[in-house]
């Protein structure tokens, strides 16, 4: 098998145009093609990258000393193509490593903690939202609602992943009435997957967001914000809201990339961007990674301190 001939022909041009194209998009030719098209758009850099090609095809072939395996030459070039988006949630996995990506996205553990802090304020920390988290958040809202406690904090320190789906039942809990979220895809098509028929939570919130916050745990902040008027305290987020496609491209390559966003029904995109919080509160590396191995006294937690200030205002 040659993959490339010394001199590109036509015929050649259009199957390192397929070979490439379909890795990142898996559709039918005529489209795929012109999807690639769309990319590089320019015929003077089609032509400057199959003459590339070509040179290095020639010589590898011609003067090489060690020997070539195709089927390596190929994978590189797939990886090369998701490498040069340069987008960290653009990923190319072996069939292993895709079936391990996919085990683990589906059993994601659910951590919810809660604490009662002085002066009836409720305070909930969320790790990550996996199944049944909203039953736990619930669970103790209701139990914050029953001691008479209207004042909660949210505590997304921790929260770097989770299942979207989660936080959409917490926010139709807790919300009111009306469209919240939606998602978008590259053509700006909007579909509306978040919508609230509940009369809200009568609660004044306050959530701390941290530099690791990142997903569904930012989602639910900014909807706090717009929606009930909720102060966010702490550092700004990840900005990494978005909801992932997965493919097989071969029998042994799978590729993952983001297909769409998620923003708030009033047209807030914080993708690539990261929620700002109301008030930056900033701590170092020392008290960070004593938060998060839980050896924080809440009194030296200055996050925490600025948000329960925030709720007794």
């Amino acid at each position: 098998m040659k993959i490339f001939s010394k001199k590109i022909s036509i015929g050649m041009g259009l199957a390192i145009l397929f070979i490439v194209s379909s890795v990142v998009y898996s559709i039918g030719y005529k489209l795929a093609m012109e999807k690639f098209n769309y990319i590089v758009s320019s015929t003077q850099a089609k032509e400057k990258m199959y003459g590339a090609l070509s040179e290095i095809n020639y010589y590898i072939k011609n003067e090489y000393l060690g020997s070539i395996d195709e089927n390596k030459i190929l994978n590189g070039i797939y990886k090369g193509y998701i490498s040069g988006l340069e987008d960290e949630n653009c990923k190319i996995l072996s069939r292993e490593e895709y079936l391990n990506y996919l085990e683990a996205k589906g059993n994601i553990i659910a951590e919810v903690s809660w604490d009662e802090l002085e002066d009836l304020v409720g305070y909930l920390r969320i790790g990550s939202l996996g199944k049944g988290s909203c039953e736990m958040f619930l669970e103790r809202v209701n139990y914050f609602s029953l001691k008479g406690i209207d004042k909660i904090i949210l505590d997304f320190r921790m929260s770097s992943e989770g299942e979207m789906d989660e936080g959409f039942k917490i926010l139709k809990e807790i919300l009111p009435p009306g469209d919240l979220i939606e998602k978008v895809n590259q053509k700006d098509d909007k579909e509306v997957i978040c919508k609230s028929e509940s009369p809200g939570l009568d609660a004044k919130i306050v959530v701390i967001t941290g530099r690791k916050t990142s997903g569904v745990s930012e989602i639910i902040a900014l909807a706090l914000k717009e929606f009930l008027g909720s102060k966010i305290v702490g550092e700004k987020t990840r900005g990494n809201n978005i909801s992932e496609k997965g493919l097989y491209i071969s029998e042994d390559l799978a590729i993952i990339f983001p297909s769409s966003k998620y923003i708030t029904s009033q047209g807030t995109d914080i993708n690539k961007k990261g929620l700002f919080p109301d008030e930056l509160v900033e701590i170092g590396e020392g008290e960070e990674k004593l938060f998060f191995n839980d050896d924080l006294p809440y009194s030296q937690d200055v996050q925490l301190q600025r948000a329960i200030c925030l709720l007794k205002g």
